[in-house]
């Protein structure tokens, strides 16, 4: 007898949690957890890993753009010319590869495409 009610209550709680969290997922509740959590687990495996395995190579350079370079630079984004100036400045500089790491996805406004295109084109290595 107790194990029929239990079967009566089970399926009516499950779709009602179902539901809930359908709901919760939807309004994106557990992104603010989801990130903190992914947050302590990286900085979980930088301090507990092998340091030495971590260490960037001596020969590796990061180039990258923050807010400090954009308040210096007084534009953003930045203007493909000017990345296609990066690059062609780098692989004179000697390097042996170069990553972009920029999202790229319409057509520049300013006619700017060639000018990247071909220092892209002129770069070797490019990823």
């Amino acid at each position: 007898m107790l194990s029929k009610a239990r079967e009566l209550f089970d399926l009516p709680l499950i779709v009602c949690v179902f539901i809930l969290f359908t709901a919760l997922e939807y309004s994106e509740a557990f992104t603010l957890v989801e990130d903190e959590l992914l947050s302590y687990r990286q900085a979980f495996r930088h301090a507990s890993g092998d340091q030495q395995a971590v260490k960037p190579l001596p020969n590796v350079r990061v180039i990258y753009t923050d807010e400090a370079f954009y308040d210096e630079y007084q534009a953003y984004p930045l203007r493909r010319e000017d990345l296609g100036t990066l690059i062609v400045r780098l692989k004179a500089m000697g390097a042996a590869v170069i990553g972009v790491d920029m999202l790229l996805d319409s057509p520049s406004a300013y006619g700017e495409d060639p000018a990247l295109a071909g220092a892209m084109a002129s770069a070797g290595k490019l990823v």
